[in-house]
């Protein structure tokens, strides 16, 4: 429960700030329906697909990755 708390203050943060409805991982808007079923959702199906896909739980550290093997 406080998990599900905290992504809706961060939807509502994101309201706030004006990006509400905008992916984190690609700046695409979240289609409707999505946001529909899930008001917080942070990333489109897409992104949310390539994110559990990579294992990480967070885009921010499937980003990190990439930019980590990059200066590798």
């Amino acid at each position: 429960e406080s998990l599900e708390l905290m992504h809706i203050d961060q939807a509502l943060a994101r309201i706030n700030a004006g990006d509400y409805g905008a992916c984190q991982g690609c700046d695409n808007p979240i289609p409707l329906p999505r946001l529909k079923a899930l008001p917080h959702a942070r990333l489109c199906i897409q992104c949310q697909i390539k994110l559990e896909k990579s294992g990480f739980r967070d885009w921010s550290e499937l980003v990190e990755s990439a930019y980590d093997s990059i200066e590798s």
